[in-house]
């Protein structure tokens, strides 16, 4: 196998427009177009189906030393999850709750897809090809996990961690993703806290908005009350534009600098998983260098035979993940600009919108106490 990773152009235009709720599934619609004959395909995908794919993806021959795309969390479907996740976004009265955000949870399985299918070594995938563009979904096995997954991980990641690359940048990528492993998560926890809070802000003003409008009416003073209702009035409408720019805010926050912390804290995990396969065929071979020296005359030959497989294995795994990892590194700068960008552009045009219509309201309320 070759392990250069040379531009790839994608074989597929990929669209998560829409997600609706059926029951306690989410079902995704996915359009799919095929570049080499321009073949439309509408299919309907649940959390279920994409898990599996990525399942069958790993499972491949051919993918030693891909970084693979993390699968997006599972989306909130039990009533109760969704109202205890809302209530801890705006810590207020049931009457404020943030509402589904579908146009969120699209855009991140959305992204999942395209970065399978403008992958290199998995485009050409006929794993990708069976998920997109055939209208029932391949039949599926649970992929169970168990107690004993988990303390095996455990175990393994300990073993693993005293043990040092011969190749020194491979080395160096193990130390530096692991401390972007530990950032990335508290950017992320971080971040989660900035939206809540700009959330609870739209709540507040939400709420200031609803007691204005109440207060407008408790005038009993004829002569003062068409002005206090006018002041009112003009009152609440700026807390209800400043309420529906925090809740912007906190949305494409969320869609952009959000998304894009989730996805490489995910991505950080499948690089940590990546580089722990090398180590295991590292690991491997140190073993078969030791039962070769070890080894009886007659036995000789075939531990001979074993090593030089396992170097030849563990080459070849190298000249897949050097250039892994630099592809992975300049996408990760492209998302980055992006999603900066993209909230740039968004808080700069809120404010220049807010500037506005706080200056026209501030003006209003100024006339009417002279």
């Amino acid at each position: 196998m070759n392990g250069s990773v040379s531009e790839f152009s994608p074989l597929y235009s990929i669209k998560v427009p829409v997600a609706t709720k059926n029951g306690e599934v989410i079902e995704f619609r996915i359009e799919t177009t095929r570049k080499s004959d321009e073949e439309t395909m509408i299919i309907t995908r649940v959390f279920e189906d994409f898990a599996w794919f990525l399942h069958c993806l790993q499972s491949q021959d051919n993918v030693i030393g891909v970084l693979f795309p993390p699968l997006p969390l599972r989306p909130l479907t039990s009533v109760s999850a969704a109202e205890k996740l809302a209530k801890k976004q705006v810590n207020s009265s049931p009457g404020v709750l943030v509402g589904d955000d579908f146009m969120s949870v699209c855009q991140v399985y959305e992204e999942f897809l395209r970065l399978c299918a403008n992958h290199p070594r998995l485009g050409h995938s006929p794993v990708l090809e069976k998920f997109l563009m055939e209208r029932e979904a391949p039949a599926r096995i649970r992929v169970r996990k168990n107690i004993f997954d988990s303390f095996k991980k455990t175990y393994d990641d300990k073993r693993t961690s005293i043990f040092k690359d011969v190749n020194e940048d491979l080395q160096q990528a193990r130390v530096n993703n692991e401390e972007n492993l530990k950032l990335l998560k508290s950017a992320n926890s971080s971040h989660q806290k900035i939206v809540n809070s700009t959330h609870r802000v739209s709540a507040a003003y939400a709420e200031i908005n609803a007691a204005l409008k109440q207060l407008s009416t408790l005038s009993t003073n004829s002569r003062d009350q068409a002005k206090n209702t006018e002041w009112c009035e003009k009152a609440a409408e700026s807390c209800e534009y400043a309420s529906k720019l925090h809740n912007t805010s906190a949305l494409v926050s969320k869609r952009s600098v959000g998304a894009t912390l989730q996805l490489y804290e995910g991505f950080a995990h499948s690089q940590h998983e990546m580089l722990q396969k090398r180590i295991y065929k590292a690991m491997d071979l140190e073993n078969a260098k030791r039962s070769f020296e070890k080894a009886k005359p007659h036995k000789k030959q075939q531990a001979e035979d074993e090593m030089k497989r396992m170097e030849s294995e563990l080459k070849e795994m190298t000249s897949v993940t050097l250039p892994e990892l630099a592809r992975h590194n300049r996408q990760r700068v492209r998302a980055w600009q992006s999603s900066l960008l993209k909230v740039s552009e968004s808080e700069i045009k809120s404010s220049r919108n807010a500037l506005s219509e706080f200056t026209e309201a501030h003006q209003k309320m100024e006339n009417f106490t002279n």
